[in-house]
C-alpha cells in the first residue's frame, strides 16, 4: 500500500518573523552566546523583519590550506608607511554580520553576508571572502551550486548596500531532502535551515543556544 506524503511545512512571511522572534528570544535566555557576538530583529520598511547575527572572524581562516598570514595584520612601525597600505583586507578584527531575510519569490530564508574591518577599502572580493569564511571542504558545494545554493554579490535588499547572498535555487530541494518527511514545527525549519546554509559561510549555531531551543521546542 501507498502512503501519502506528509505536506511539507509551508513558510509565510509571517511564519518566518514567529520563527525568528522565537530564536531571538532563546538567545536572550542563552548566558553563555558562544561565537555569536549579538543577535537582533530589525524591522524591514517594506513590511515584515529580518535576523541579524553578528560575530568576530576567528583569528585562523577556515580554509586553512591558505594558511594564517592572510588573516593576520603585519607588524608596522611609525617609518614603514608603505607597510602601512599592505595591510591585508581580512583581519583579526573584521566582524561579520549574517542578515536572514524572507524570501516572497523564493518562500525560503535567504542569507545576506557583510563583512566589516577597520580599514579602509572596497567591498571584498568573492576570493578574499571564501578564504575568510568558507571551509575547504565546502568551496567546490558553493562554486558549483551544490545543495546549498552558490554565493555571490548582490544588494542587500534593506541597506541597498552590496553584500554577499548565497542563493537559494536549491534550497526548497535540500530541505525536503532534511525535513520533508517529518515535517517540523516553524523554529525546528529555522534551525534545519542554520545547520543546512550556515556551516557553509562560517556561521554554525552555538551549542548552549542549540540546547535551549531543543528544551523549549523539541525536535
Amino acid at each position: 500500500m501507498l502512503l501519502e506524503p506528509v505536506p511539507q511545512l509551508e513558510l509565510t512571511s509571517d511564519a518566518f518573523t514567529d520563527a525568528i522572534n522565537a530564536l531571538y528570544n532563546c538567545w536572550c535566555q542563552n548566558t553563555q552566546g558562544g561565537e555569536w557576538q549579538d543577535v537582533s530583529i530589525k524591522p524591514i520598511e517594506f513590511g515584515g523583519s529580518m535576523l541579524r547575527i553578528t560575530k568576530k572572524l576567528l583569528q585562523e581562516a577556515p580554509n586553512s590550506s591558505r594558511g594564517l598570514p592572510e588573516i593576520m595584520e603585519p607588524e608596522t612601525t611609525e617609518d614603514d608607511e608603505e607597510a602601512l597600505h599592505r595591510a591585508p583586507a581580512i583581519s583579526s578584527r573584521t566582524t561579520v554580520i549574517y542578515d536572514i531575510i524572507y524570501s516572497t519569490t523564493y518562500r525560503v530564508p535567504l542569507l545576506y553576508i557583510t563583512l566589516k574591518h577597520s580599514l579602509a577599502q572596497p567591498v571584498l572580493s568573492l576570493e578574499e571572502v571564501y578564504d575568510a569564511l568558507v571551509p575547504s571542504l565546502q568551496r567546490h558545494q558553493l562554486q558549483s551550486v551544490g545543495p546549498v545554493g552558490s554565493l555571490s554579490m548582490t544588494e542587500h535588499p534593506v541597506t541597498g548596500m552590496p553584500v554577499y547572498l548565497i542563493h537559494p535555487c536549491r534550497t526548497q530541494e535540500a530541505m525536503a531532502a532534511v525535513a520533508g518527511e517529518r515535517g517540523s514545527t516553524l523554529v525546528q525549519y529555522l534551525m534545519l535551515w542554520l545547520g543546512l546554509v550556515g556551516p557553509s559561510v562560517g556561521l554554525s549555531v552555538p551549542f548552549e543556544l542549540a540546547e535551549m531551543v531543543v528544551k523549549q521546542e523539541g525536535f
